[in-house]
């Protein structure tokens, strides 16, 4: 289906999208699930209530908004300058992840296997598990949930870990520069790889348990297969 404007509204029942082209592409769910087994191409909205699920194949275009309520969220690839996810209670699983993201998870599980731009992620109890790939920056924060970060073992970025406790693979390359400790709290920051001006940075922070360790690339495109 190609048109300028695409709205798809739906109570009850599922709504499957092969392949869709647009300049906007809406879609509404309050009760079945949305999913995508072809391109959605265009800038995509889509927003679902109540357990209503998604599950899309690959969203490409200029900006992306997809958000549900308690239903789960999986898409394998987002090609976009900016994205920006959300849930309130599901799980939200994201493939490859191309250009600026904000992700927003309040008490859901969120796990995310490929991001090469800007990335924020953020959640109030949720676990959160991020692959950050070569060139890639992160700002992840959970306010009482585990985090998990995963790097390929040539990435080159600055880190700052902060958490209950901060677990750092020995495999992965850090020079730490300084570590902090409180009450509770740990902070270690340092770089990966060496230390540039221009570098990016990837910084995690939670109440809750801090972890770092290398996945290579090849890896990560078996998680996403």
């Amino acid at each position: 289906m190609e048109c300028d404007i695409c709205k798809v509204s739906t109570q009850l029942g599922d709504c499957t999208l092969h392949s869709v082209k647009g300049h906007h592409v809406k879609v509404r769910s309050s009760g079945g699930r949305v999913i995508g087994l072809g391109t959605i191409h265009g800038n995509v909205d889509i927003l679902t209530s109540g357990e209503s699920a998604v599950d899309i194949k690959k969203l490409q275009g200029t900006t992306m908004n997809v958000s549900t309520e308690h239903g789960s969220m999986k898409v394998k690839a987002i090609y976009a300058e900016f994205s920006s996810i959300s849930s309130c209670t599901g799980r939200v699983e994201l493939g490859l992840v191309h250009g600026g993201a904000t992700v927003r998870n309040e008490s859901g599980e969120t796990v995310i296997d490929g991001s090469n731009g800007v990335l924020k992620v953020s959640s109030h109890t949720g676990l959160i598990d991020v692959y950050v790939g070569e060139g890639g920056s992160a700002d992840i924060q959970s306010q009482q949930g585990a985090v998990s970060v995963r790097v390929p073992s040539s990435v080159r970025a600055g880190l700052e870990l902060c958490g209950s406790s901060v677990d750092i693979s020995p495999e992965v390359a850090f020079h730490q520069t300084e570590k902090l400790q409180a009450p509770g709290q740990t902070t270690v920051t340092g770089f990966v790889n060496g230390d540039s001006a221009d570098q990016p940075q990837v910084r995690a922070r939670s109440t809750g348990p801090v972890k770092l360790r290398t996945q290579s690339w090849f890896e990560s495109l078996k998680l996403t297969s």
